[in-house]
């Protein structure tokens, strides 16, 4: 019987170093919560790029209203737009083609790299 008592021991005893000092593990609970936040920020980052792509849509579409007032640059520099949003925007809502053939896209510093060229792209004008 004294064996069994034995056996469960604190958890306190078992993580006794030889400094004197315990040991932490990890919690079930800490676990988790990492867990949840991890998939809370990736689902927030998600609905941002998709939104952030549909606004890229909506703009090139504006900016198709007004072509008649723009110069070449301009004009190309709306299909880029309207291509760049449109790939996002598949790329997020989980198109195999996009992944498979954009396969940059599906890391974070694809997806930094590819909104820093076109917020670098929509700042550049044609002026000298």
């Amino acid at each position: 019987m004294t064996e069994d008592l034995e056996d469960y021991s604190t958890d306190e005893e078992n993580n006794r170093t030889g400094s004197g000092k315990t040991r932490k593990s990890p919690s079930k609970s800490h676990n988790a919560k990492m867990k949840r936040y991890k998939t809370t920020t990736e689902y927030i980052s998600r609905m941002l790029l998709l939104a952030a792509a549909v606004l890229l849509i909506a703009v090139s579409a504006l900016r198709f209203t007004v072509v008649n007032m723009q110069n070449t640059h301009e004009g190309i520099m709306n299909f880029y737009f309207l291509f760049f949003g449109v790939l996002l925007a598949m790329q997020q809502t989980g198109m195999r083609y996009i992944k498979r053939n954009f396969r940059f896209l599906n890391y974070h510093w694809g997806k930094a790299l590819l909104c820093l060229f076109v917020a670098q792209a929509s700042l550049s004008n044609n002026q000298n």
